[in-house]
């Protein structure tokens, strides 16, 4: 249901590729507002991994928000290498570097 409700509301949409009716691939926006998108969650099926299939369906999920006149946001972690350099190599520019929070609330630790 909140997928559905997504959807309807224009807060989030998913880029797909089927292969013999099988997805191989998506991507996603995670929030929209009319002037930007924040897009990820780049899944590609290991059997069609370093044919640029990845690199297209980023490609044609940023051009779209383009068209649209939205700007798009990324967040990648830094040890994500293959998805820096495939996301540089479809225009991103990297505008900084973040932390990664980590908590283990069950053992009590801060």
């Amino acid at each position: 249901n909140q997928l559905r409700e997504r959807f309807i509301d224009g807060y989030s949409r998913y880029f797909v590729i089927k292969v013999n009716e099988k997805i191989i691939a998506t991507t996603s926006t995670k929030a929209e507002h009319p002037l930007f998108a924040v897009s990820g969650g780049l899944i590609v099926d290991e059997n069609y991994r370093g044919k640029n299939i990845g690199k297209l369906l980023t490609y044609t999920l940023i051009k779209t928000l383009q068209q649209e006149g939205k700007a798009s946001y990324s967040f990648i972690s830094d040890e994500n290498t293959a998805s820096l350099r495939m996301i540089e190599g479809v225009g991103y520019k990297l505008l900084g570097k973040t932390g990664k929070l980590i908590a283990n609330l069950l053992s009590g630790e801060e």
